[in-house]
């Protein structure tokens, strides 16, 4: 009688070795365990299981005929579960380095839904990274809070921007169902239902954009809103974000006030870059540091266009 227990390990047919291990060990974080040159085999350790690469010119690798590639893979992709999946950071991160990252979502696998990122080795083999599964209850709660379109409660925190970062707050702390409903049931009093929209949902890139054109103050709580959805991996809450955000005139559909933060993002971001000045001491983590640090990869600050993918 067989009782599988875990896949031991997977061996790949590799066209160059070096390229293989900086993949593998220095990007991924993988380490050599074992190495047999004789026969062309290097066993990397992935976790629990291994990874084991064997070149197309050394004994084994030579024994199994035309190599992988693009047009010829000899698996179709291949998981590994990585302990987080902060998906924009991890992409920049691999892109930086020339790696060709693919589509992220929310994807099945061995433990549940979660975060999912597809990318490619040297050899174009297809690697699926797989975060954590989403937190029980989360989507379920997220289903219900989209049906809510962004009226506002009060004019600190608007309903949009507040309810689903709760719902992922809670169940990321281990909340029980129940404790998402009671959100959803305070927030329900104050919302209106959402109108049903089929047009094709505007793409990450115009969202940035608009952000870039709201005040700074609320262009905060708007940008994590949309980072949350893109974490998130929820189609729903995604959709809900993207379009919530492109839809948005000025903080509560009100003319834009004078005084402290309504400035533009966008003018601020240009007096950031323009001004040595404005390279102050601050404490690590302030909103004000993370500006100065990320304010030279945001986008242009005055672009011409905006291309749908």
């Amino acid at each position: 009688m067989i009782k599988i227990q875990g896949l031991d390990h997977l061996v790949l047919r590799v066209r160059d070795l070096s390229a293989s291990l900086h993949f593998y060990v220095d990007l991924l974080g993988c380490t050599v365990e074992r190495r047999q040159d004789a026969i062309g085999l290097v066993q990397l350790r992935a976790g629990a299981q291994l990874i084991d690469l064997v070149p197309l010119d050394g004994k084994l690798g030579s024994a199994g005929g035309a190599g992988p590639g693009a047009e010829g893979r000899h698996v179709d992709h291949f998981c590994l579960r990585v302990e987080s999946l902060d998906e924009p950071a991890l992409r920049r991160w691999l892109t930086e380095r020339g790696v060709r990252v693919d589509a992220y979502g929310s994807r099945y696998g061995a433990e549940g839904d979660g975060p999912s990122l597809y990318l490619f080795d040297p050899d174009d083999n297809e690697l699926e990274l797989k975060g954590p599964p989403w937190p029980a209850g989360l989507h379920e709660a997220l289903d219900q809070s989209v049906r809510f379109g962004p009226m506002y409660g009060t004019e600190a925190m608007p309903l949009f921007n507040h309810l689903p970062m709760a719902l992922g707050a809670l169940a990321r702390l281990g909340a029980p169902r129940a404790a998402l409903q009671r959100q959803i049931d305070h927030w329900a009093p104050l919302s209106r239902p959402a109108v049903a929209d089929d047009t094709p949902a505007p793409t990450v890139e115009e969202a940035l954009l608009r952000v870039l054109d709201v005040p700074e103050a609320q262009a905060f709580h708007v940008a994590i809103r949309l980072a949350y959805a893109l974490q998130s991996g929820h189609a729903k809450e995604l959709d809900a974000a993207l379009r919530t955000t492109v839809g948005l005139t000025s903080p509560l559909g009100a003319p834009v006030p004078s005084g402290q933060g309504s400035a533009r993002l966008r003018d601020v971001i240009d007096a950031v870059r323009a001004d040595p000045a404005m390279a102050m001491p601050a404490m690590p983590g302030s909103l004000i540091t993370t500006r100065m640090q990320h304010a030279a990869a945001l986008p242009a600050s005055r672009p011409t266009s905006s291309v749908r993918a």
